[in-house]
């Protein structure tokens, strides 16, 4: 939580932290963070891409694909996104 209480409004270091939550093996936390982020920030694509992958893993696989999906057709180049569609 350090990192957030730092700079609260800076998106990247919002998603740094969900990505060190799962790591440390708090995937709901993470999920929380991912969805409070994109609430502020709903065109972080590389937000929308983790909560996919978070989705996809504890089995809700629709909303994975629609996240995937927004983001491209926002940024059809965007591979991460376009790889795990595929």
């Amino acid at each position: 939580a350090r990192v957030v209480e730092l700079r609260p409004a800076d998106p990247r270091e919002r998603l740094a932290l969900a990505h060190a939550q799962r790591a440390a093996g708090d995937p709901e936390t993470a999920e929380r963070t991912l969805r409070a982020l994109l609430a502020d920030a709903p065109t972080l694509a590389d937000a929308a891409v983790a909560l996919a992958l978070a989705c996809a893993e504890r089995g809700a696989r629709r909303e994975a694909v629609q996240l995937l999906a927004d983001v491209a057709a926002r940024d059809p180049w965007h591979v991460d996104a376009l790889a795990h569609l595929g």
